[in-house]
């Protein structure tokens, strides 16, 4: 008959050649001559472990570290524990065999990788590295150590330690660690090594979704969009069901200007995951940009719903709040958003605008200054202090001009009230302004914008001056006209507009800059122009500049609109032609300030939401006391606006026709 040691090394001998069944028996024949054989109930316990019989398994260790309190019998414990779902109590079980035996390294590994699931990275990161110094040729225990600092977004150690896994064993990595290899690449802004990491998972496991998903953006932050809704289709084909792909297919495809399809992808995102509030967001965006703004809406309030400190969706909601004209509503949303985050530089600034609109100017004023803070400006990096409006009878003061060149003809109204209260002053503006703006007397010293400034002692921008005044919507100064035009200008430009007929001159403008965010809203199209076109009484002239006068000749090959465009070579030009009309019709340009500040009679075609400077229900500016505005009554309807427009100038020329007998 065999003895009790001889049967321990049999059963250890059948439990190493994965005999778990054979090895169980000759356990249990130990422990029926010997209850208490510590060595047969661990081994005992480990195989019931193995085969998955852990309430079993924890009944013998149990017994076992009564008898003997021991390392080795703590750290299958331990694993028993974890597998039982019981990360605590097995946590208590490793630390328990590290401390009987602190060359026991298994237990310090998987100590530090159960640390490492329940996010306790510094802990883990401790434990490890005690098992790294003791045990350096183990390739799980760097790969762990970059999952920790991976997660404390220390992600320049992460990368060293997954290198370290790559130069101790190029076969441990499996496509997981290429994976996370990829996304640590990602992040440090590493885009062709994290494709090849990318592409080296999906080698590894061809049927890895997220491997071809996240190969895809990487290609598309390289710049190879085609090729990256390759890799999207593919990952879409392993698993339909894969959210993120959807998302990310649907960015690539907006990135296209393939609005359609990409708000699709992120509907089928928003299917499979109601709750994926950057699905949400974009849809909300892609839904904005076709036009559909209720839609949109609703997308951008799902998501603060979803994520109330996402904050960009209550700058997008009240945008499209403003767009929808329901501005309560705006601020409402805005105001909520700085509730979380009182120093969010667009929910304040876009209050800024609201408030401006509202005509609420001494709050608006104090936020416009946030202009600078947005990354769309540059502020000028000057030494010399900013000008708080205080006297300076002896100073030399920078005024810039920002901005459109509308607002420089808007504000440049300033500078008298400016005049009176610093000894000199030194305008920098455009070159296009420059011949017009060279006669007015407060301008001490005029640079144009990009050559070398004179000394001065204190600067500020065009745009601040409104809150150094402190303007309120009743003390806008509002004399006109406030520019003059050069003689010569208005020489030359009177023998291209004959005065041989009585027809009433009007010039026009029906596009703006187009590269101005809401130029789309602002701008209209010339064919509506066609339907004034039958008013013989009048004489019809172009002040339009740019491409969108190709529009003209398209339009009306004919002449039926004299194009002034190519006698206009700056705003000296303009205003010269705008003094020799009875009225510019325009919409929201720099020509329609222009024209304001001329004192000419103008006639402003708004959008449903205008700019903040018209404010809301009013016909008439406080800005140009001889502006009218004629506003859209819906969105984008520009058909109404031009049927009151004709009605309006039908009126003008019925006293010029002559009376009959």
């Amino acid at each position: 008959m065999a003895s009790t040691s001889e049967l321990l090394s049999t059963a250890i001998e059948l439990h190493q050649m994965g005999m778990y069944d054979q090895a169980s028996k000759v356990c249990q024949q130990i422990l029926q001559q010997q209850a208490n054989h510590v060595q047969a109930l661990h081994l005992l316990g480990l195989l019931r472990y193995r085969q998955n019989q852990f309430a079993e398994a924890l009944r013998l260790l149990q017994q076992a570290v009564q008898i003997q309190q021991n390392a080795g019998i703590y750290l299958t414990l331990g694993n028993v524990l974890n597998a039982m779902g019981q990360p605590e109590k097995a946590i208590i079980c490793f630390r328990t065999a590290c401390k009987l035996d602190p060359g026991t390294i298994e237990a310090w590994i998987n100590l530090g990788i159960l640390l490492f699931d329940l996010g306790k990275y510094r802990e883990s990161i401790e434990a490890l590295n005690f098992a790294h110094q003791r045990r350096p040729e183990q390739p799980l225990i760097p790969f762990y150590l970059g999952n920790n600092y991976y997660n404390l977004k220390d992600y320049e150690r992460a990368l060293q330690y997954y290198q370290e896994v790559l130069r101790l064993d190029p076969q441990f990595p499996t496509a997981e660690f290429y994976l996370q290899l990829g996304n640590t690449y990602t992040t440090l802004e590493k885009p062709v090594e994290a494709l090849k990491a990318y592409r080296k998972a999906a080698e590894l496991k061809p049927d890895m979704a997220s491997a071809y998903n996240n190969m895809g953006s990487t290609l598309v932050t390289l710049g190879k969009i085609e090729e990256a809704l390759g890799c999207y289709h593919i990952s879409l084909q392993i698993d339909p069901g894969h959210v993120e792909t959807y998302f990310n297919l649907g960015n690539a495809l907006r990135m296209q200007g393939k609005l359609e399809e990409a708000a699709a992808n992120y509907r089928k995102a928003i299917q499979i995951k109601p709750n994926y509030y950057k699905a949400q967001y974009n849809l909300g965006k892609v839904l904005t940009d076709l036009g559909h703004l209720e839609e949109g809406l609703s997308h951008f309030l799902k998501t603060i719903e979803i994520q109330p400190d996402m904050l960009a969706a209550r700058v997008n909601a009240a945008y499209v709040y403003q767009e929808l004209l329901r501005v309560e509503d705006a601020l409402e949303c805005l105001e909520a958003g700085l509730t979380v985050d009182p120093n969010h530089i667009e929910l304040r600034w876009n209050r800024a605008l609201l408030l401006l609109l509202l005509g609420r100017y001494k709050e608006g004023w104090q936020d416009y200054e946030l202009r600078w803070k947005r990354g769309k400006l540059k502020p000028r990096p000057f030494d010399q202090p900013t000008w708080d409006g205080r006297p300076l009878p002896d100073g030399r003061l920078l005024i810039y001009c920002e901005q459109g060149l509308g607002d420089c003809l808007q504000f440049i109204r300033y500078l008298p009230m400016v005049k009176e209260r610093v000894g000199q002053v030194i305008l920098e503006c455009p070159r296009s302004l420059k011949r017009l703006l060279a006669g007015l007397p407060e301008i001490d010293t005029l640079v144009v914008a990009g050559d070398p400034l004179p000394p001065f002692d204190e600067q500020i921008a065009l745009l601040s001056l409104p809150r150094v005044f402190q303007t309120t919507v009743d003390t806008i100064p509002n004399h006109v006209p406030y520019l003059s035009i050069p003689a010569e200008a208005l020489e030359n430009m009177r023998k291209h507009m004959s005065p041989g007929n009585d027809r009433l001159k009007v010039g026009i403008v029906w596009r703006g800059n187009p590269r101005h965010l809401r130029d789309s809203e602002r701008s209209c199209s010339l064919e509506y122009f066609q339907t004034l076109l039958d008013i013989p009484e009048i004489q019809w002239f172009s002040l339009q500049k740019g491409q969108a006068e190709e529009e003209l000749t398209r339009h009306f090959p004919d002449g039926e609109i004299i194009n002034l465009s190519p006698h206009l070579n700056d705003f000296a030009d303009t205003a010269a032609a705008i003094a020799l009309l009875d009225l510019v019709i325009s919409v929201d340009t720099s020509v329609a300030h222009l024209a304001g500040a001329l004192a000419k009679p103008v006639w402003i075609l708004l959008p449903f939401s205008p700019d903040w400077r018209w404010l809301l229900h009013r016909k008439d500016s406080p800005w140009y006391p001889t502006a009218r505005l004629f506003r859209q009554p819906a969105r984008r309807d520009w058909t109404s606006v031009f049927q009151e427009v004709k009605a309006e100038l039908l009126k003008q020329v019925k006293p010029r026709s002559p009376s009959k007998d």
